[in-house]
C-alpha cells in the first residue's frame, strides 16, 4: 500500500534540504570561507547520513524505504548545523554517519522501549541528532575541538546540552501530565484509532479514493507486527539480517 502522497514528502524533504544551506551559509555572516565551509560540510553530512540510512534500511528489513531516507538526510542536517562552519569536511562525514546511527538507536528507544507515541520519528530526528550535533562541534572544531587537544568547547558544548535537555524534559514532563490530569487520562488516541488511521476517524475516508478502512487497518497490523519481528531479532543479534519470507508470511497470515 503506497502512503498517501509520497511526492509532496518528497518535495517537502527537498525544500527543508535546500533552505538548510542558506541557513547554515549566512550564519556565516560576512565570512566567505565560512560560508563556504559551512555549506559543503552541510552536503556532505547530508549525503553521508542518507546513504548510511538507505543500506541500513535494506540490510534490517529487506528493502528500501523511502520515508526513512529521507528521515536519514534530515538527520545529517540536524547533526551538522552546530559546527557548519568549524570542521574540516572529514568531520563533517563522520558527524552524518553519526547522526543517523544516534538518530536509529533514538527511534528504538523512544517508539519501542519508552512505548511513547512518536509516529514521525521527530523526538529522534530533532532530539537525539540535535544533542549529538552540539557535543560534535566540542570534538571535531577544526581549531578547538577535542581533536586538537582543547577541552574547554567540548565541556561547554556538554554542560549547554545537558541543561537544555534537563529543562525541556522538565518542563515537557509537567505539560503532558497536566494535560494527562485534565484531559481525561491520555493524551493519545485509542489503539484502535491509530491502526485504522485518524483520516478515517475524523475525516470519513483518505486522500486515496480506491483505499477503504479494512486494507488500511490490515496494512497497519502486518506493518506492526513485522516492526515487532525485526525488533527482536535485533535485540538478540548485534547484525540484523534482512526478515526471511518465512517471517513476512507468518506476518501476512
Amino acid at each position: 500500500m503506497r502512503p498517501s502522497n509520497p511526492g509532496m514528502q518528497s518535495l517537502g524533504t527537498l525544500i527543508l534540504f535546500a533552505s538548510w544551506f542558506s541557513f547554515n551559509g549566512v550564519s556565516a555572516g560576512t565570512d566567505l570561507d565560512m560560508a563556504t565551509r559551512a555549506c559543503v560540510n552541510t552536503l556532505l553530512s547530508s549525503a553521508s547520513a542518507a546513504c548510511v540510512g538507505l543500506m541500513y534500511t535494506k540490510q534490517t528489513t529487506g528493502y528500501y524505504d523511502l520515508s526513512v531516507s529521507m528521515n536519514s538526510l534530515l538527520a545529517g542536517l540536524v547533526g551538522v548545523t552546530q559546527s557548519a562552519g568549524y570542521v574540516d569536511t572529514w568531520a563533517a562525514l563522520l558527524i552524518g554517519v553519526f547522526s543517523i546511527l544516534v538518530f536509529f538507536s533514538c527511534e528504538y528507544l523512544i517508539l519501542y522501549t519508552l512505548r511513547i507515541d512518536d509516529p514521525l520519528s521527530a523526538s529522534a530526528l530533532h532530539g537525539g541528532a540535535g544533542i549529538f550535533g552540539a557535543v560534535a562541534c566540542g570534538v571535531f572544531h577544526r581549531e578547538r575541538g577535542l581533536i586538537t587537544g582543547e577541552t574547554a568547547l567540548f565541556v561547554a558544548q556538554l554542560w549547554g546540552t545537558t541543561l537544555i535537555a534537563v529543562f525541556c524534559l522538565a518542563f515537557s514532563f509537567l505539560f503532558f501530565h497536566t494535560c494527562q490530569i485534565y484531559g481525561g487520562g491520555t493524551v493519545s488516541v485509542p489503539e484502535e484509532d491509530q491502526i485504522l488511521g485518524l483520516d478515517f476517524k475524523y475525516h470519513d475516508g483518505y486522500v486515496i479514493d480506491d483505499l477503504n478502512a479494512r486494507q488500511v487497518r490490515e496494512f497497519n497490523q502486518k506493518k506492526i507486527a513485522l516492526k515487532k519481528v525485526i525488533s527482536k531479532r535485533s535485540g538478540h543479534n548485534s547484525s540484523v539480517a534482512p526478515a526471511s519470507a518465512s517471517e513476512i508470511s507468518k506476518v501476512d497470515t
